[in-house]
């Protein structure tokens, strides 16, 4: 083997230096909800995870994801899901259903629903219900499971 070849090899096993790679599969996560659902999706402190609380309808979320990507493009940030966060509640179903077929129409966007609502389900981490609860009631337990983590 020739001098050459020997120092080409041992040049290939050297550690690169001042090259970071962006992080692999960034994921926007946007929610109906301004406190439950960030504050669940927050809770697992994931670095490749930005959250955000819209506040509002189906429709609204889907449209703030959009814009919170056009904003964050111009800053070099790039997701690779975007996922949009709500429940089913009382908004009609016309509503309901137009949010989800345009997510499966936008590249990288998927929907995450629950049929009635999204603390019911969180309570449900924490307390074994084997009965009938008012929404009234799931807030009232949720926002007790919030303040008892902080």
């Amino acid at each position: 083997m020739s001098r050459v070849r020997r120092r080409r090899e041992a040049k290939d096993f050297r550690r690169q230096t001042g090259q970071r790679s962006q992080i692999k599969n960034l994921i926007l996560i946007v929610c109906e909800g301004k406190q439950t659902e960030p504050n669940y999706f927050r809770g697992f402190k994931l670095t490749n995870v930005d959250v955000e609380g819209a506040g509002a309808g189906p429709m609204t979320v889907v449209e703030r994801a959009k814009e919170i990507i056009l904003e964050q493009r111009k800053l070099g940030k790039n997701y690779d899901q975007i996922w949009c966060v709500f429940d089913r509640d009382d908004f009609s179903a016309e509503r309901f259903n137009n949010a989800i077929m345009t997510t499966r129409q936008l590249r990288n966007f998927h929907s995450a629903y629950s049929k009635q609502a999204f603390e019911l389900w969180y309570v449900l981490h924490y307390e074994y219900l084997n009965s009938g609860i008012t929404r009234e009631d799931y807030f009232k337990k949720t926002s007790n499971l919030f303040r008892a983590s902080v």
